[in-house]
């Protein structure tokens, strides 16, 4: 059976790269400036992490808009991600959905509804005053 996506999900993900994880997933979406890689992170509170390019509102293109806002270098920051995603401490956010993962002054929101789908991604990240066992 086929699972039907909620309008404007597919947009919202773009073209599927495939054969990068990691820091490449970044790197490739950094470059396309669109679409989406699953499977890109695994975090074992969240398991399985996609990192989608997205719009204003949540993924990669927001976190270099805000970032950028902010007098930040968003590129640079948005490749700091995957050291986030891979070493980071998680804990819980306010909405159950959703999880923080925290690593050296920087949060990640990971989100396990996206658009109405059960997506594992990452929604938006953000500098931090948090600190954890990992920093």
């Amino acid at each position: 059976m086929t699972e039907l996506k909620p309008k404007g999900f597919e947009d919202l993900m773009g073209v599927e790269y495939t054969g990068v994880k990691g820091q490449d997933a970044v790197d490739k979406l950094l470059q396309e400036k669109q679409g989406h890689v699953k499977d890109a992170f695994y975090q074992e509170d969240a398991g399985w992490i996609d990192i989608y390019w997205g719009d204003k509102d949540s993924g990669l293109c927001h976190i270099i808009k805000r970032r950028a806002k902010m007098g930040m270098s968003g590129i640079k920051f948005a490749r700091g991600l995957a050291d986030v995603l891979e070493k980071g401490a998680s804990f819980p956010h306010k909405n159950p959905n959703r999880l923080n993962i925290v690593y050296k002054g920087k949060l990640a929101v990971i989100t396990f509804e996206l658009k109405g789908t059960e997506t594992t991604a990452l929604l938006t990240a953000f500098r931090t005053n948090s600190t954890n066992k990992k920093d």
